[in-house]
This record gives C-alpha cells, sequence and structure tokens, in this order.
C-alpha cells in the first residue's frame, strides 16, 4: 500500500440552525453588515439574518441566498454597489 493511502479527507457535514437539516454542502447565503462587510455564510448567514429580522434590524444589512449563478455574471457587485 502506498504511504498515506490509509488517510482518508471526508467534508463534515454542514447543520442548519435548529439541527434539522445536515447536508454536505452549506447553502449559498451570505450576511453583510451595513458597512458591507462579511458577516456570515450559510446556515449562519440564515440564523443571524432571521435574528436581525425579529428585532426589526434587517433592513441595514445585505442577505443574499442563491446566488452562485450570479457571481460568474458579476450581478452580485451590482446589487451592493
Amino acid at each position: 500500500m502506498d504511504e498515506g493511502m490509509d488517510n482518508v479527507i471526508v467534508n463534515n457535514p454542514w447543520s442548519s440552525a435548529d439541527k434539522s437539516t445536515t447536508t454536505y454542502k452549506t447553502p449559498t447565503q451570505l450576511l453583510l453588515n451595513e458597512k458591507r462587510e462579511f458577516e456570515a455564510f450559510g446556515y449562519e448567514a440564515q440564523k443571524r439574518y432571521a435574528e436581525l429580522h425579529q428585532q426589526g434590524r434587517h433592513e441595514r444589512c445585505f442577505y443574499f441566498k442563491k446566488f452562485r449563478s450570479k457571481i460568474a455574471s458579476g450581478q452580485v457587485r451590482s446589487m451592493i454597489s
């Protein structure tokens, strides 16, 4: 057996905020603060945005979801400019 062949790398599963969903891919969700700085990604972004929404503070941030196809076309940059 080749050296190092017994080392297997496996992705850890991502869990939703309420732990009801576990997947090997995190959802494409991004949360930026009012200064357009990174706050969270994936399930954490979803959770934080829901908290901000409940507090009525969501209008000051930028929340994107399902934007993979828009990244290549440059639409994401134009959405926050």
